[in-house]
């Protein structure tokens, strides 16, 4: 506030508004949206529900009819089928890291290109930085470095099933749907 006795000089003064005041109409608003009616058992821990309950709570994921019984458990679907789905053949991942490598080597046009010349198969650990010439020396190092067991699944394999008009085979990705048409052009 402006002091009269002194131009140009303010003072702090103490307001209370209200809470209909219009500078907090924005926050009411946001707030009413946000907020959630769930309904609450005193006698239940926390982040618990009674699962005999009826009026579970619905995954909000069009397509997914999963009705779980508590928020606790929301979360948990949540996070292990739909935070990190590939956008191209939908598959899930456990991590964002994991979801990047199968990005990278199934669906990016240049990885096979970039293969010849320099090591690109990450390892499957984020906190390893290594790479390799093939999926093949990953899974040694794998099985070797991090202990994982040899009958691991890594990766699934692709199927060498298409031919090319010279006749020669041609990798294929086996999560693609055979009823898709696949052209490939080749540039001289």
């Amino acid at each position: 506030m402006c002091d009269k006795n002194q131009p140009g000089k303010w003072t702090h003064s103490k307001r209370q508004l209200k809470h209909s005041h219009p500078l907090f109409e924005e926050g009411n608003i946001l707030c009413s949206i946000l907020v959630k009616q769930l309904p609450f058992d005193a006698s239940a821990p926390e982040g618990f529900s009674d699962p005999s309950d009826p009026n579970g709570i619905p995954c909000g994921i069009s397509g997914c009819n999963k009705i779980l019984d508590c928020l606790n458990s929301y979360e948990m679907h949540y996070n292990s089928a739909h935070r990190n789905v590939c956008s191209q053949c939908k598959r899930s991942f456990p991590t964002s890291h994991l979801l990047d490598i199968h990005l990278q080597e199934w669906h990016d046009s240049m990885f096979d290109l970039m293969a010849v010349n320099s090591p690109v198969y990450q390892c499957l650990l984020e906190s390893c930085g290594e790479k390799f010439w093939n999926s093949k020396d990953r899974k040694n190092h794998m099985i070797k470095s991090h202990k994982f067991p040899s009958n691991y699944r890594f990766e699934r394999e692709r199927k060498k099933n298409a031919v090319d008009k010279k006749g020669e085979n041609m990798e294929t990705d086996s999560t693609k749907e055979s009823s898709q048409n696949h052209r490939v052009f080749s540039y001289k």
